[in-house]
């Protein structure tokens, strides 16, 4: 059954109305307009669909209205997922709330995502302080640029992808080589999970430890060359970097498998 943005308004003046609000339909620019027991106002936008036209008309009414909110029908895949967790963070940020309504659930058609409540930007960004950390150290970790900021489902050069360049090159004229080897040669700390890992098949491993350069490695220092010249000029800095603000021991080490993504 196709419905119309009106068929959201009983439901959700009846939701207000329960909560002890008296409730008013198409005031001024509002859909809805509800009044508190305590004669505070609040205005709800609805809409069939959660887009940017709602939003931007829920943030207009913002200019007069301290709490205002979104009334969306329920619509199964549109409501899940990471895109639907998006659009709620960005309703949160906007101090938005958001009810959603079961047009097919006349028993209980009205249930609240979100309440509209003042966002403290700095709690958020403490709670993601460790996020934070880790980007930094990839930041911080990369030589040079090498990346074209914007593409998609191209190769990504990560500091994982560095470091693993590091060990082909030091591969290159070598039969066969071990970790250990290979550190005493200046590969990075990492080097032996990387060989282990062998995440983009660069390496062949021959037992006991011994290891050689891959036909994809030999394409991979070809294909990088100019990084692996880099990299050759710059060689790894026994020590790492301490970020500004912490000290020694509170930043997290990196794990280098969570720098695969999109390396």
């Amino acid at each position: 059954m196709k419905h119309l943005e009106q068929d959201l308004y009983e439901p959700v003046r009846l939701f207000f109305a329960k909560s002890g609000c008296t409730v008013r339909g198409e005031v001024g620019a509002c859909d809805l307009v509800a009044c508190t027991k305590e004669q505070a106002l609040m205005a709800v936008e609805l809409k069939l669909v959660l887009n940017l036209a709602v939003i931007l008309q829920a943030t207009q009414r913002q200019r007069m209205f301290s709490d205002v909110w979104i009334a969306v029908a329920r619509s199964g895949k549109a409501q899940t997922g990471r895109r639907y967790q998006q659009l709620l963070h960005l309703l949160r940020r906007l101090e938005l709330g958001l009810l959603i309504v079961d047009l097919e659930k006349p028993s209980r058609p009205v249930s609240v995502a979100l309440v509209p409540q003042m966002v403290d930007r700095s709690q958020l960004i403490r709670a993601n302080k460790a996020r934070m950390l880790k980007l930094k150290h990839e930041f911080e970790g990369r030589h040079g640029d090498h990346n074209r900021g914007g593409s998609t489902k191209v190769p990504r050069v990560t500091v994982y992808r560095e470091h693993s360049l590091r060990v082909a090159a030091l591969m290159a004229d070598c039969d066969e080589i071990s970790a250990s080897q290979l550190k005493a040669l200046g590969a990075p700390e990492q080097t032996w999970n990387i060989l282990y890992d062998n995440h983009y098949q660069w390496f062949e491993r021959l037992g006991s430890g011994r290891y050689r350069l891959s036909a994809n490695g030999v394409q991979a220092l070809e294909q990088y060359a100019g990084l692996v010249a880099e990299l050759h000029e710059q060689p790894e800095e026994p020590e790492k970097k301490q970020f500004r603000g912490t000290t020694p021991g509170t930043v997290p080490k990196l794990e280098e498998k969570s720098m695969k993504e999109g390396g």
